[in-house]
C-alpha cells in the first residue's frame, strides 16, 4: 500500500498512461474495474479516473481542433475540384488519412444512396465494405463519419447500406 501512495505522488510518465489507455480499452463503457486498474498501475482510483478525464478532455478538444482544420481544408478542395484528396489534406496537417475521414463535417454535395434491385451496385457495396474491414476489424466499433467521408454518402444511407449487406433485413411479403 505504500508503494502505491508514493507513486500516486509522482508524475505521470508515458508508459503509465500508455497502460492506463491500455487497461480501460479493454472495459466496456460503464463496466471499467478501476480498483484493478489502479493496482495494476500502482496507483489510487482516484488517480487512475483523474488522469483518464484528463486525457479524454485532451483527446476531444484536440478532434474539436482537427475536425475545424480538417472541414476547412475539404470545403476549400470539394468548391474547387468537387472532389476530395484525403492523402493531401491529411499530409498538410499532419494527420493520418483515417483521422481525416473521422473528423471531417464538411457533408454539402454528398450523394444518397438507396438500395433498389435494378440500380444496386456491388462495386459501391464493395468498396464499403473493404473500407470497413481494412479500417475496423472487430472488435472496434465502425466510425460512420468516416465511412460517409470516404464513400461521399449521406451517413444515414451508408448505416442503413452497411446493416443491409451484413444480412440485418426485415422481409416484408407485400401482396
Amino acid at each position: 500500500a505504500n508503494n502505491t501512495l508514493q507513486k500516486s505522488k509522482t508524475p505521470w510518465n508515458a508508459d503509465d498512461v500508455a497502460r492506463l489507455l491500455h487497461l480501460v480499452s479493454t472495459y466496456k463503457r460503464g463496466e471499467i474495474d478501476w480498483t484493478a486498474i489502479g493496482k495494476d498501475i500502482g496507483r489510487t482510483v482516484s488517480s487512475c479516473k483523474t488522469k483518464h478525464g484528463e486525457l479524454q478532455r485532451n483527446r476531444i478538444n484536440s478532434m474539436d481542433n482537427h475536425s475545424q482544420a480538417v472541414s476547412h481544408e475539404v470545403q476549400k478542395q470539394y468548391e474547387q475540384q468537387q472532389s476530395v484528396d484525403w492523402a493531401k489534406i491529411a499530409q498538410q496537417l499532419d494527420l493520418s488519412e483515417r483521422e481525416c475521414l473521422e473528423a471531417n463535417q464538411f457533408n454539402d454535395g454528398k450523394i444518397r444512396w438507396i438500395y433498389h434491385p435494378d440500380e444496386f451496385s456491388w462495386d459501391m457495396a464493395n468498396r464499403m465494405t473493404t473500407f470497413i474491414k481494412d479500417n475496423y476489424p472487430k472488435p472496434l466499433p465502425v466510425n460512420y463519419t468516416a465511412v460517409s467521408n470516404y464513400m461521399w454518402i449521406g451517413m444515414s444511407d451508408c448505416v442503413k447500406m452497411a446493416s443491409l449487406l451484413r444480412g440485418e433485413m426485415n422481409y416484408e411479403n407485400k401482396a
